[in-house]
């Protein structure tokens, strides 16, 4: 059975009553608003799943609270039914160009308001869950975006933190170099050379190879 919530707006008993009778059998909760500035409020608390709404009203006409809803953020996406006793084309088009979902002309037919009420609730149930989809998506690329952001932080910290290790293994192939090119009588340009090699070839090797060649020198 399902459970979704309508509201019903009508400044006439009768119409709220009838419609409830219909209604109410099928599972559907009901709520009742007999005037446009009472239904306005009703649905910005209640948040209702469908509103079936009438168009001649009081102080505040059914195009009016439809414009307002519509345009409201919040409210915008809940499917509208206008019902109206005028017949005439433009009082449609009027509907349409505040964002009508739907229309039933008096007197209404039972199996029509069953129909178009559980079409339009079925389209709702699916604009709210592709809306909490994309909803989980966007907070898992949020998420995403920031393991990257702290990966790259991470990882910044560490180039960091090994760049001021090596500042020292610099200085001491740096020396050996000197050394090597003062003991081998090695010209700049070979001196250059050889600070190249420890550069794009590794420190390690380098020292290994520089204390190798110090040793059988002293031997």
């Amino acid at each position: 059975m399902p459970n979704e919530k309508i509201l019903l707006v009508d400044d006439e008993d009768t119409n709220l009553r009838l419609l409830t009778q219909w209604l109410i059998p099928l599972g559907y909760n009901i709520e009742l608003a007999s005037n446009g500035e009472e239904a306005v409020q009703k649905v910005r608390d209640s948040r209702p799943d469908l509103i079936i709404l009438d168009i001649m009203m009081p102080v505040m006409d059914g195009y009016e609270v439809c414009k307002r809803l519509k345009q409201d953020p919040e409210t915008k996406n809940i499917p509208i039914i206008m019902v109206t006793a005028l017949h005439e084309r433009k009082s449609k088009l009027k509907g349409l160009s505040v964002c009508a979902n739907d229309f039933l002309s008096k007197p209404i037919n039972q199996r029509e308001l069953i129909i178009r009420v559980k079409n339009l609730l079925k389209i709702k149930a699916f604009d709210d869950f592709m809306l909490r989809h994309n909803e989980i998506l966007a907070k898992q690329v949020r998420e995403k975006n920031q393991d990257i952001r702290n990966m790259s932080n991470e990882m910044m910290r560490r180039l960091m933190a090994a760049a001021k290790l090596s500042a020292p293994i610099m200085n001491n192939v740096q020396a050996w170099a000197l050394s090597l090119a003062e003991r081998y009588n090695v010209h700049s340009n070979g001196f250059d050379t050889i600070q190249k090699f420890g550069q794009f070839f590794g420190y390690a090797e380098l020292i290994t190879e520089t204390n190798s060649s110090s040793l059988k020198a002293d031997l």
